[in-house]
């Protein structure tokens, strides 16, 4: 399953997105609006083969570039051809249909349908190209909550936004996947068979399942999806746990002193209708009041907790964060070029960075100050001693110790494999 989005247009320029999804069984485009010379960066076939068109609004710099749209699809029979909007889209989209002198429809068989969606309700209506559609053909209403569209590998969800007119946000997902739980399969007297494919392509509406004369409860036979991470604190001294919060985490750090947790939420944990793709949450968690701090929208990939700095540390697609754990300001930290993965900080409030080779700053230094590099072979590894006083590494299938003051290296050992994992023990 694949999801690919192409940006069309340009800042400055109208503007509309093709959203390419190949879910293995079928190969499906959407375009989300229609500025004027959009689809100038689309080929002929592109625009032939595009599934659904939606529009966010109305105004001008997002339907300008329907004519050339509709120009090269108004006789299409192959498909059918759905275009989606706010209310008022069907009637906009007539007048456009009826733009032109259509005196050669007579043996033409193209339908177009035309929803508005409005909040929690969709309107469509149907016009056809043998009547130079001429008739907005009433399809009837339905409901919906979030879903207005479901593909064979995906579902578009549409909420309404204010954009001083009813305006729709749009979030294209892939189907939630149904697992199977073997172990409560021979709990109700079932063997594997053709009837799984059935469970799997039931509705998410879909209360039962009938399997041969039995009728059996999605409960019973769907394990969950997706099951939400616990995070909970322990107690020490009498081993007693709480629940902070339950939630898809995609890292997690601990301030023991102030007993804040740093969490980072995956973007379906979010309120917001955005790809999945594009969008975390950087937060903390007060243990004693779980008053929760937004911190910044960032996906994390790794996030620790420096008793050194009293700060926390985390890494983003974008760069190194440092965190203030009380009041959730944090400084972006000046990553020297060439460095990997997070700097290692000592009790001085050093950071050491490994990679291309290996530097050592601050969590102040910046692009006129930026951190000191101590060693330019590679270096993959770093640990400073508790005191800070001295800085070892390995570079080279060697360990080499430097001393703060001018990190002059001096070889302790050579031809090692490199370290997996080490650290620091006190006599």
């Amino acid at each position: 399953m694949s999801i690919r989005f192409r940006i069309l247009g340009g800042a400055g320029r109208d503007n509309a997105l093709l959203v390419q999804i190949d879910s293995g069984q079928a190969f499906e485009r959407l375009l989300f609006d229609c500025g004027e010379g959009c689809l100038a960066e689309l080929s002929v076939s592109d625009i032939l083969s595009v599934d659904h068109l939606f529009f966010s609004h109305l105004h001008m710099d997002h339907v300008g570039g329907f004519d050339a749209f509709f120009r090269l699809n108004y006789n299409r029979d192959t498909k059918l051809n759905r275009i989606w909007g706010p209310p008022e889209t069907a009637r906009i989209i007539q007048h456009r249909f009826q733009g032109f002198l259509w005196n050669l429809y007579g043996g033409m068989t193209a339908t177009w349908l035309v929803s508005d969606v409005h909040p929690g309700k969709i309107c469509t209506r149907r016009f056809e190209l043998r009547e130079a559609f001429t008739v907005a053909h009433d399809e009837g209403a339905r409901s919906y909550e979030h879903s207005i569209l479901e593909g064979r590998g995906f579902r578009t969800d549409a909420v309404t936004m204010d954009h001083r007119t009813p305006t729709l946000a749009y979030v294209v997902r892939e189907k939630t996947r149904r697992n199977i739980d073997p172990s409560r399969l021979s709990s109700l007297g079932l063997r594997p068979g053709p009837w799984m494919r059935q469970l799997k392509d039931a509705s998410n509406e879909a209360a039962t399942l009938t399997i041969g004369e039995a009728t059996y409860s999605m409960d019973e036979l769907l394990a969950p999806a997706n099951p939400p991470h616990r995070l909970r604190t322990v107690s020490l001294q009498d081993g007693t746990s709480r629940v902070l919060r339950e939630a898809h985490f995609t890292q997690a750090a601990w301030d023991p002193e102030h007993k804040i947790a740093l969490v980072g939420l995956e973007s379906n944990e979010l309120e917001m209708m955005l790809p999945p793709e594009t969008l975390g949450d950087l937060r903390l968690i007060d243990a004693s009041t779980g008053v929760e701090t937004v911190v910044v929208d960032e996906v994390a990939p790794e996030a620790l907790w420096s008793p050194e700095l009293s700060l926390f540390l985390v890494e983003t697609e974008t760069g190194v964060l440092a965190i203030e754990p009380m009041t959730g300001e944090f400084i972006d930290l000046a990553v020297p070029k060439g460095a990997v993965g997070m700097p290692i900080p000592s009790s001085g409030s050093d950071l050491a960075w490994v990679g291309d080779g290996l530097l050592v700053g601050t969590p102040t230094s910046s692009l006129d100050n930026p951190p000191r590099q101590v060693q330019s072979q590679p270096t993959s590894a770093a640990i400073w001693a508790p005191d800070g006083s001295r800085l070892f590494y390995y570079t080279q299938g060697a360990l080499v110790v430097a001393a703060e003051r001018d990190f002059s290296p001096v070889l302790v050992a050579e031809g090692m494999d490199e370290p997996l994992n080490w650290c620091w023990v006190m006599p």
